[in-house]
């Protein structure tokens, strides 16, 4: 129901936690199949590594997408058709369809969505999120839970569909005529808006914030106060503190039964990540 939850499912698929639900077995769509390596590793078809260029662990590789030279990319999901650049060191990122890396850029659990891009030398901290044909950079670092979007931050209501690549670009031009972007927001050759809460109180920032990754987000003044070595434990007994082996084996049954019922009654792909997320 949050984005933590969305990066945990991926992180414990990639893991082979849930097999035999498995990356390469693809119930959804059979035509992007990939293969499996060593350290779980998926590459699918037509995928370009360049030179130099490491995949760690846990990554998986879409179809068609290209990566540079002298890159480092670990416990990550890049999705088809993305282009990376050089130099690109990408950590828990979630990248989604036809996304454009410049070279030099650092991303830390982020998550980016269709047809965005980040221009050369961006740092994106954990859980910033770009939503659909965002442009951020170059030449910028971006604090921990920032989140652009391409509606203006005075827009009165919120459109629960604005991740999807369905938002209305047309509409969101026009208004740019009337507000333009805000450079030192999303960088000189950014286009996009810092998504802000009406009521910009500490408390509102932190409900919204808790809306998209969870209780685990922390508001910029905690962020600050803690070293990156409370941080970096933080992280270590999120992920050591694993379920029992019961119920793992149930949560395999029940997701396996839910991807077969799916496939049976041709249940949406949407509909079934949320099935599948409220067994977590």
């Amino acid at each position: 129901s949050n984005l933590s939850m969305y990066e945990s499912v991926s992180l414990d698929i990639l893991q082979r936690w849930v097999y035999p639900v498995t990356p390469e077995m693809n119930f959804i769509n059979e035509k992007q199949s990939c293969t499996h390596s060593r350290h779980n590793i998926y590459r699918g078809a037509e995928v370009s590594l360049g030179h130099e260029s490491v995949l760690e662990e846990n990554v998986l590789i879409g179809q068609g997408t290209s990566v540079g030279t002298k890159c480092c990319i670990t416990n990550s999901v890049i999705g088809p058709n993305c282009k990376i650049g050089n130099g690109v060191l990408l950590d828990r990122a979630f990248l989604w369809n036809d996304v454009h890396i410049g070279d030099g850029v650092k991303i830390y659990q982020s998550i980016v969505c269709d047809e965005a891009e980040v221009k050369e030398d961006v740092t994106l901290n954990p859980h910033c999120v770009l939503t659909s044909q965002v442009v951020v950079g170059p030449n910028k670092v971006f604090p921990e839970g920032t989140v652009v979007s391409l509606h203006p931050a005075d827009e009165e209501e919120y459109d629960e569909d604005e991740f999807s690549d369905d938002a209305d670009v047309s509409k969101e031009e026009s208004k740019v005529k009337q507000k333009g972007y805000n450079t030192e927001d999303v960088g000189l050759q950014g286009r996009g808006y810092l998504w802000k809460a009406a009521d910009e109180n500490d408390a509102n920032q932190e409900e919204q914030r808790q809306s998209l990754w969870g209780l685990t987000v922390k508001t910029e003044e905690e962020s600050e106060s803690e070293s990156d070595m409370s941080f970096g434990s933080e992280q270590i007994d999120s992920r050591t503190a694993s379920p029992q082996m019961d119920d793992i084996k149930v949560f395999q049954n029940e997701v396996l039964g839910t991807l077969q019922r799916g496939e049976e009654e041709k249940i949406s792909c949407d509909n079934l990540v949320l099935e599948i997320n409220s067994l977590k």
